[in-house]
């Protein structure tokens, strides 16, 4: 099959006899000689079977097929240098499309704090959020549907993925005020299993870390209620129906009822929580300067939310 494409340099070679009126001078702007010029020429035109310049003795003149030729090199030398000024930008960080998931706890905590001051450092970043049950969240960085994820440190997490840890979240226990949990400033394991529970559906990372506990501990809840969201949760406990052991990012995703935590004693229970994304994978910019800006940024605003780091 005959070739026809051109090169860059091709398109370059051709505009610039065009807008210097000649070869030697085209040659010179192109740092080459004007033979060679004239050679890279001749190649052109035999390869796409058409003479694109009428040349004598005193003058350069594009033909008709030139000048719609050196029309079409305008358009695209000016696509390419598009091309890589997108792309320089693209490399700064400062342009692209994110996406980032998370566990609820944190996407509705954490997220919205942290991407009011990221916003403001990359503004033409467009960011999709993904919030869901841990196995969720993981599945969407396995078929790279996120990019980065914020998860609590367990096994499950670890799998195949690295994790940067961000904050120690306890366990406390949360009831509607005045109710189940008035009588002392800390409760045992002993004493909340004697209580009824509102448990969050097995397939969280809560579930997975209070059952640990139990089975370590030998002991039994007395589950009530079960469910899947922590807004259903916050108005079971709001109502009286039971107590709920929770880590302490999850209470502002209770609802606005007024709750009561009190810590666990005998055996504390923290989740780590950080970002993970799949080991071996290069980020892309946007990617990697949110991962920077959250491990710097992310402690402080934790702090303010009362979890330590």
């Amino acid at each position: 099959m005959k070739r026809n494409s051109m090169s860059i340099e091709d398109y370059q070679a051709v505009i610039a006899i065009a807008e210097e009126n000649g070869f030697r001078p085209a040659a010179e702007r192109l740092g080459m000689s004007a033979s060679q010029l004239s050679r890279q020429i001749n190649k052109i035109e035999v390869r796409l079977g058409v003479r694109l310049f009428d040349r004598d003795t005193r003058s350069v003149r594009p033909t008709h097929q030139g000048k719609v030729l050196i029309e079409l090199a305008h358009r695209f030398l000016q696509s390419v240098e598009k091309a890589e000024r997108d792309f320089q930008t693209y490399l700064q960080k400062g342009r692209g499309q994110l996406a980032i998931a998370g566990l609820p706890s944190i996407t509705s905590g954490l997220l919205p704090k942290l991407l009011e001051a990221f916003a403001i450092k990359y503004s033409n970043l467009d960011i999709t959020i993904h919030d869901g049950l841990n196995h969720q969240i993981i599945s969407l960085l396995e078929s790279g549907e996120a990019d980065l994820a914020f998860t609590a440190g367990t096994d499950t997490t670890r799998k195949q993925l690295s994790f940067r840890k961000l904050a120690n979240d306890p366990f406390v226990a949360v009831s509607s005020p005045h109710l189940f949990l008035a009588d002392k400033e800390a409760y045992n394991w002993e004493d909340i299993s004697r209580l009824p529970i509102i448990a969050i559906s097995k397939g969280s990372t809560v579930r997975e870390i209070v059952d640990s506990v139990c089975t370590l501990r030998n002991t039994r809840l007395a589950i009530r209620y079960e469910v899947s969201h922590l807004a259903t949760a916050g108005a079971l406990i709001a109502q009286g129906l039971g107590i709920s052991i929770l880590p302490k990012l999850t209470i502002p995703s209770l609802g606005t009822s007024p709750l009561q935590t009190k810590p666990l004693t005998d055996v504390v229970v923290t989740r780590d929580i950080g970002i993970v994304w799949p080991s071996g994978v290069t980020l892309s910019p946007a990617a990697q300067a949110f991962l920077e800006f959250a491990s710097e940024h992310a402690p402080s605003i934790f702090k303010k939310m009362g979890i330590e780091t």
